[in-house]
């Protein structure tokens, strides 16, 4: 059986989603059993059936797993939380988001909730949304980011900024 185009991408930017999933673990606790190369695996079966588009490219194929790989972590976090506890504690959420900085699942949890709601409101909050999973867990640079969205450089900051803003006041108060 041949590769498609999107597969054979997917494998070209392997060790890119390698090291993103090594990034995004080292924020998970340390008895944590998903290794990297597990998650990249769960991403890739997750979104294998929506890579068959000929018309991805780099960018298309990183946020796809970006969404996914913050997918399978959420689930996973939430799986151990609603054995462990009910409530949610949100600390340092945005200071690690605007650091690029792994969270713990809880507050992954609770910022995956937020950029839900953000990317319900209108006119541009899917957008920013989308920004801002490409940028802090997607790796991407606001350049590759801008020109994936439509939108010029200066816009993607000034929604970074806005979506920032936003989640911060949503995150402080879910605590």
């Amino acid at each position: 059986m041949s590769a498609t185009p999107s597969d054979q991408l997917f494998e070209e930017l392997y060790s890119e989603l390698r090291q993103m999933a090594s990034y995004r673990m080292a924020g998970e606790r340390a008895d944590h059993t998903l290794q990297p190369t597990a998650l990249v695996h769960e991403v890739f079966m997750k979104v294998h059936a929506r890579l068959n588009d000929p018309a991805l490219d780099r960018s298309d194929v990183l946020a796809i797993a970006s969404r996914a790989m913050r997918q399978v972590l959420v689930d996973l976090g939430r799986k151990r939380n609603s054995a462990k506890r009910k409530g949610m504690h949100v600390q340092g959420t945005l200071s690690a988001l605007a650091a690029s900085q792994p969270l713990d699942p809880e507050d992954l949890i609770a910022l995956t909730d937020a950029l839900h709601r953000l990317s319900e409101r209108e006119p541009s909050g899917s957008r920013q949304a989308q920004l801002v999973e490409c940028v802090w867990l997607g790796g991407m640079d606001f350049t590759e980011v801008a020109q994936r969205l439509g939108v010029s450089r200066r816009q993607a900051h000034r929604d970074w900024a806005y979506a920032r803003t936003w989640l911060a006041r949503e995150l402080a108060d879910a605590v």
